[in-house]
């Protein structure tokens, strides 16, 4: 019986001890917080990007639909931009963003896509003619998805498209409908979106995917 008694308080001891390294987690602010709906957030380093509808984040005036916390302050990427925006990604130190605006820290050419580098917003090519919601960067090339129709005024450029460095480019033989969500694995790139036919491929409708510069649908596709 003692030795019962002994093995249990033992195994009290041990859960205890088991229990107090145990971390705990809480939630934190970040400075301020912002003053409207944030749609998408991007860690780049030790910075976090966070891109929607705000007007001020940490109050500061300027952070226009998009800032950056550096840890203990929320800042501004020049004077930010015109509009929402629905995506965020970082490469190389270079942070892209996409949505609604059509002027980029005052970059005419920075229509719902455009470029941080660092010190100042650059336009990708003549931009995009309409929204953008979803950007990927794939071995170099820039991936854009959204409901546009033309890219840099290539016409057949509709929904999706790539930005090779030095000019867009229709991706397949482009989509009819929007473009919400991009992700590559592997040799191929995958989308989700409004779209039905990608490519004019039967049961690629809502969601596909790119190989080989074909497009191939998953199963029979979404309703």
């Amino acid at each position: 019986m003692m030795k019962k008694i002994k093995l249990f308080f033992l195994s009290l001891i041990l859960f205890f001890a088991f229990v107090s390294e145990i971390e705990t987690y809480s939630w934190q602010s970040f400075g301020q917080g912002l003053n409207n709906t944030v749609w998408i957030v991007c860690v780049s380093e030790d910075n976090v990007y966070a891109g929607g509808m705000f007007t001020n984040a940490g109050g500061d005036p300027k952070a226009n639909f998009i800032a950056r916390w550096d840890g203990v302050t929320w800042r501004s990427l020049g004077n930010g931009l015109n509009g929402y925006v629905r995506t965020i990604v970082s490469c190389d130190g270079e942070i892209y963003a996409g949505g609604h605006f059509t002027d980029a820290g005052g970059n005419l050419h920075g229509d719902y896509i455009a470029k941080w580098n660092g010190s100042s917003w650059e336009a990708i090519g003549q931009g995009l003619n309409g929204y953008v919601y979803s950007i990927k960067i794939v071995e170099g090339d820039v991936y854009a998805g959204g409901a546009f129709t033309d890219a840099g005024g290539h016409p057949d450029a509709d929904y999706l498209a790539k930005w090779n460095g030095t000019s867009w480019e229709p991706v397949g033989n482009g989509l009819n409908g929007s473009v919400y969500a991009i992700d590559p694995f592997s040799d191929r790139i995958y989308i989700g979106g409004d779209f039905t036919g990608a490519g004019g491929v039967t049961f690629a409708d809502r969601v596909a995917f790119l190989e080989n510069s074909i497009w191939h649908p998953m199963g029979e596709g979404l309703n």
